[in-house]
């Protein structure tokens, strides 16, 4: 947790997104939805997919932020231009009803 803080307080976008994931999960801290999304986006504005995807599902699942299925379908837009697991997701997306076209 110190080393992820120190290397995500100075913009490595792989620290900031796993201290958010930290926080989100509560492994080796109190769970904080508000802290994870700080983090998370961070690392999502740099252009980290992994973190794209996990800002999508707090959208979605309304964990740390109001639940936001336009805001949700951005990131995925985002990150599916990244990489294929995030095209699948986006594509698990729409197929549910839950994206903005």
């Amino acid at each position: 947790m110190r080393w992820y803080k120190k290397a995500a307080e100075q913009g490595n976008a792989h620290s900031q997104h796993n201290l958010g994931g930290l926080f989100f999960n509560g492994h080796g801290v109190a769970q904080n939805y508000l802290k994870a999304v700080v983090w998370v986006k961070k690392a999502a504005e740099q252009g980290y997919v992994d973190a794209q995807g996990r800002l999508t599902l707090m959208f979605d699942q309304s964990q740390g932020v109001p639940q936001n299925d336009e805001l949700a379908a951005r990131y995925y837009k985002i990150a599916a231009k990244q990489g294929e697991i995030a095209r699948k997701f986006l594509g698990q997306y729409y197929l549910l009803g839950c994206g903005v076209a």
